[in-house]
């Protein structure tokens, strides 16, 4: 059997990238041209953070994805009772990601948590989360190893994607040739038999 392993990297670079904005959807053989006004809009990084709730409720999220013609939105949540909330309300429309922070566990201290792989294992069998993410690793430390290879295996054994937010390059190139799912070169490498 072919296993599917998709791992998404948001890394963030200080310098920007240019890009040509004359560039029009149906330059060239093979553009999808005028039909892309036809296609729905999936947001692929939506957060709903606690500190939104209030102002923002479930019904009023939908109505905002309706208004901006989002049709779904893959949603991670400081805590993941944000992200069960949205995908509760509209189960069609969200797609739930398991996002590491809660109670004292944020970006910069997820991976020194106490129970982490035990909170995650938990809300990984209770809901029906379709990745593990958005998680952001500022730098590599090797005490963390543990802890970066049970997401994988979750994430290996549930058929599910990791997102990943990297601060800087050379860890995201550490990282890469360490989980050993992208070969040095930056392509990806054939889904590993089994």
């Amino acid at each position: 059997m072919v296993m599917r392993h998709a791992f998404i990297f948001s890394c963030v670079f200080c310098a920007g990238i240019a890009s040509d904005s004359s560039a029009a959807a149906d330059d060239g053989p093979g553009r999808i041209g005028e039909a892309v006004k036809d296609i729905p809009i999936f947001d692929a990084h939506i957060h709903y953070k606690e500190p939104a709730w209030d102002s923002y409720p479930v019904d009023i999220i939908i109505e905002l994805m309706d208004e901006s013609d989002v049709a779904m939105g893959l949603v991670s949540s400081t805590p993941d009772v944000g992200t069960i909330r949205l995908w509760d309300y509209a189960p069609n429309r969200i797609v739930p990601e398991l996002r590491p922070y809660h109670r004292d566990a944020g970006s910069s201290n997820w991976t020194r948590a106490p129970g982490m792989e035990a909170y995650l294992a938990e809300r990984l069998e209770m809901y029906p989360h379709e990745g593990i993410g958005e998680f952001h690793i500022h730098r590599l430390d090797t005490s963390d190893e543990a802890l970066f290879r049970a997401v994988i295996e979750m994430a290996k054994a549930r058929d599910i994607s990791v997102t990943i937010a990297l601060q800087a390059f050379a860890v995201f190139g550490m990282l890469l040739i360490s989980v050993g799912s992208f070969s040095p070169g930056g392509r990806a490498c054939p889904p590993i038999e089994q």
